[in-house]
């Protein structure tokens, strides 16, 4: 079997309650339920990645990651990597709601294992996949449960406190550089972050940044 292969339900059941006995706390915007439910539908299917979607592929094998990164045993790398192919720009093209979560996760995955650089085009990845679900605009699912209205929303907070996590970490690492090489470098950080900030404000006066926790 290959290391990135579906472990089986029993397996992969355990990683999942790793991630939520660990590592959900700070992200609110992943349910268990809904993973649980998919992994029962893999194994009564194939017993494969092939039985469920590829955005849905994405985040089962991050969440198995961040799960064995847990361990001493250095075992997430061949799910990490295969979420990392997913979530390319052709995985990209139309994403889900679970490509959003996964790209959330796979950024504070890349920030908390030495891979901060990477977590910058992740992070791009998940700006333009939250407009284009409509994440950030309200109005766009006020039709819809309130589960999923929930979801939507945590989901943009957590854009926007990563966004804002990242700048705090990047000037963190060049502090001390030449301030023009530092202002170039952080620019488009500074951009994003306004951007977002004023347009989660007007859209949700009553929400408080910290009530989203990021990587």
């Amino acid at each position: 079997m290959q290391d990135d292969a579906f472990p089986g339900r029993e397996r992969a059941i355990e990683l999942l309650n790793r991630f939520f006995d660990t590592i959900a706390v700070v992200h609110p915007y992943v349910g268990k339920s809904v993973l649980l439910r998919e992994i029962d539908v893999i194994e009564l299917r194939t017993g494969t990645w092939q039985s469920c979607s590829p955005s849905m592929q994405a985040l089962l094998n991050i969440v198995f990651a961040y799960a064995l990164a847990t361990y001493e045993d250095g075992a997430s790398e061949p799910f990490y990597r295969r979420a990392l192919g997913l979530l390319d720009e052709r995985g990209l093209y139309k994403p889900a709601v679970e490509s959003l979560q996964a790209l959330l996760l796979l950024a504070s995955f890349q920030q908390n294992s030495q891979r901060a650089m990477e977590s910058v085009t992740t992070l791009f990845r998940a700006v333009k996949a939250a407009y284009q679900i409509g994440v950030h605009s309200p109005s766009s699912y006020a039709k819809l449960g309130w589960r999923d209205q929930e979801l939507r929303s945590a989901l943009w907070f957590a854009v926007v406190h990563t966004d804002r996590y990242l700048v705090t970490r990047k000037a963190k690492d060049v502090s001390g550089a030449n301030p023009l090489v530092f202002v170039m470098k952080t620019y488009w950080f500074w951009t994003w972050a306004s951007v977002l900030d004023s347009r989660a404000a007007r859209a949700h006066p009553s929400f408080r940044h910290d009530e989203v926790g990021c990587g």
